[in-house]
């Protein structure tokens, strides 16, 4: 698939059939950067699959089904999308969703600033024969730039990715960042173009019951609770305590999200529930002004709780876990 037609400019090198347009390198990837070079030379040598189901890493090992399943992008079904559709999978990682539509749409780009993840998803695209799929290598999306010329695309994915934006650069309102960020994906969506988000609701049952704050695992192994629904500037200062740096990785509340996409221009939203979880391998998902998203939450909530009130003011929605998201770029 030639870059032409939605890349700004075509003179960037490429490395291993991956567009490498950043200025900023970032690494993020599931295994640490020694165990991914060696693991790609695996996949080079023999077939992804194979790569995976004999190594002798837990870690990458039991990336096969969250690697290699489609039902990851169900929640896909609810955007407008043609075989004449061109996505971007903004933030990709190893491409579950990338692969997972390449056969709906017409071309889909995987985009994220690690290069050894786009390279896995190029390895896996040249061996499947996937011609529409295409890889770029970004900057980090706090700088909010991305290399793609105006009104290039019919969808934009965007999946476990909005909470940490702003958590990459260390000055600045992670929610001034965020909003820059949905901005500038706004430009590149064509007109009446949509917008798919999975995220964490900041104020998830789950978190009021003492369920750790899922992103600050990734910087420590103590178990951190509550920090999702404090204020930010509390939350702030319990990790600078606990782990020595601010708090960063914002996620949102039923209106705090539907605000933000507003204020960075986007229209029609529909918000979700997915059951069991956003990331999960498979999960029914709601429309959340469905009973049955009531019943499920309501039967969710103990006994006796305080929380039983939400449900009293028809507020149990506000308690749903996480949340897909489908927006639109106004016309």
């Amino acid at each position: 698939m030639s870059t032409e037609d939605f890349l700004i400019s075509n003179n960037w090198e490429t490395e291993d059939g991956v567009v490498k347009t950043s200025s900023h390198p970032s690494y993020w990837n599931l295994l640490p950067p020694d165990e991914m070079e060696t693991f790609l030379k695996e996949v080079k040598a023999k077939s992804w699959k194979t790569a995976i189901n004999s190594s002798n890493n837990p870690k990458i090992k039991n990336q096969y089904l969250f690697t290699d399943c489609p039902s990851r992008a169900d929640g896909t079904l609810y955007l407008s999308l043609t075989k004449e559709s061109r996505v971007l999978d903004l933030g990709s990682g190893w491409g579950s969703y990338t692969f997972a539509l390449s056969p709906k749409v017409k071309e889909i780009v995987a985009a994220d600033s690690s290069l050894e993840s786009l390279k896995f998803i190029s390895l896996r695209a040249k061996e499947e024969d996937r011609k529409n799929l295409s890889t770029v290598q970004i900057d980090p999306l706090d700088y909010g730039k991305l290399p793609f010329k105006d009104n290039s695309f019919d969808a934009v994915i965007l999946n476990g990715v909005l909470e940490w934006v702003g958590s990459y650069l260390k000055a600045g309102d992670p929610l001034k960042i965020q909003n820059k960020c949905l901005k500038e994906i706004n430009r590149i969506l064509k007109p009446g173009g949509e917008l798919w988000i999975g995220i964490e609701n900041r104020f998830g049952l789950r978190y009021f019951l003492g369920a750790g704050d899922d992103h600050l695992k990734y910087y420590t192994e103590k178990k951190i609770a509550y920090t999702t629904i404090v204020p930010r500037i509390i939350a702030s200062f319990i990790t600078q305590k606990e782990i020595k740096m601010p708090y960063r990785t914002y996620t949102h509340s039923l209106p705090g999200l539907e605000r933000l996409l507003k204020r960075s221009g986007f229209e029609e939203l529909n918000f979700y529930y997915p059951e069991s979880d956003y990331r999960a391998d498979s999960t029914k998902i709601i429309p959340l002004n469905s009973k049955e998203v009531s019943r499920s939450i309501k039967n969710r909530i103990p006994k006796n709780s305080w929380l039983g009130i939400f449900p009293l003011f028809g507020l149990e929605k506000a308690l749903c876990d996480s949340y897909f998201v489908s927006a639109r770029k106004r016309r």
